[in-house]
């Protein structure tokens, strides 16, 4: 098992792939974007992040807070009621049956936010425990404006609805991307690596 981070480098330098800035989605306290900026030498400023839930403190990056989807408007957060700093981050759109507190939340589209934000050439990590098909489904044509992605997926439903990882393989696939890595991390979860295809 590795962890994100290690993927992504080893995603990023086999395909000699170079981005210009990061989406961060689902992105907790910002952990993968001070990764990305120490080690890719990006600026705090190249960086975007999106992250639902309203007690995790993002002030010093460039942000939205709530989710992306693929419609904009209101949706149910589930955010965690835990003991553990980690638990206590965690949340979907989605359902588990678990200890949540539900909150309401503002949705954009990932078209929309790369619209706002002019990300171009831009490398997308995706952790939005079981709402993935959802978010790469919300960006559409403006998904060919990322280089590549960093995706969490599953192969059995954890979160009520959810798509598993072959609708995200297949609908990557039809936007021209290439999965270069997968790599499971724990039990039915995976962590998956894709570029853009060279037209």
């Amino acid at each position: 098992m590795r962890k994100t981070q290690n993927i992504f480098i080893e995603g990023v330098r086999d395909n000699n792939i170079v981005f210009d800035s990061l989406l961060d989605i689902g992105a907790y306290k910002g952990r993968f974007a001070e990764f990305v900026v120490a080690e890719f030498g990006l600026d705090k400023s190249q960086c975007y992040l999106v992250e639902p839930n309203p007690d995790l403190d993002l002030s010093e990056w460039k942000h939205f807070r709530g989710a992306l989807s693929d419609s904009s408007g209101k949706k149910t957060y589930h955010k965690t009621i835990g003991i553990t700093d980690i638990i206590k981050g965690m949340g979907s759109i989605l359902w588990k049956n678990i200890n949540w507190i539900g909150v309401q939340v503002d949705t954009i589209t990932g078209a929309e936010l790369v619209k706002m934000s002019g990300l171009k050439n831009f490398a997308v990590k995706i952790d939005v425990e079981g709402y993935a098909y959802q978010v790469l489904k919300g960006f559409g044509d403006k998904l060919k404006e990322a280089i590549c992605i960093i995706v969490e997926v599953e192969d059995k439903q954890i979160w009520d609805g959810q798509k598993l990882k072959e609708d995200i393989d297949k609908y990557l696939t039809s936007m021209n991307f290439e999965k270069k890595i997968e790599d499971k991390t724990i039990a039915n979860q995976f962590e998956q690596f894709w570029i853009k295809k060279i037209e």
